[in-house]
């Protein structure tokens, strides 16, 4: 069970930031749908929640790097801080009214 988890581990929180911002994004558009109007800027501040957390995911990444998904995807400190520069101006418009 453990080789499990590792592999799990492996294959999965290396592009755990993205999985974040896409699972946030893709909710924020359904609940954008069903919520009324006076209610939308709560959404706001969801998305601002998810992008913290894709950053702190961010953040716990930096000391690694290793190539991913057969080389598709590759972890290192120049891919962390473009990471880290797009999660930024995210943050500013979501938490901007």
């Amino acid at each position: 069970m453990s080789s499990m988890y590792q592999q799990f581990q492996q294959t999965i929180l290396p592009i755990l930031p993205e999985l974040v911002v896409i699972v946030v994004a893709l909710s924020v558009l359904v609940l954008d749908f069903f919520l009324g109007k006076e209610r939308k800027a709560i959404l706001g501040w969801y998305s601002l929640g998810g992008i913290i957390i894709a950053a702190y995911a961010s953040y716990k990444l930096m000391d690694q790097s290793g190539v991913f998904f057969e080389g598709t995807f590759l972890l290192d400190p120049f891919s962390t801080y473009f990471k880290f520069v797009s999660i930024a101006p995210a943050a500013l418009a979501s938490w901007c009214p």
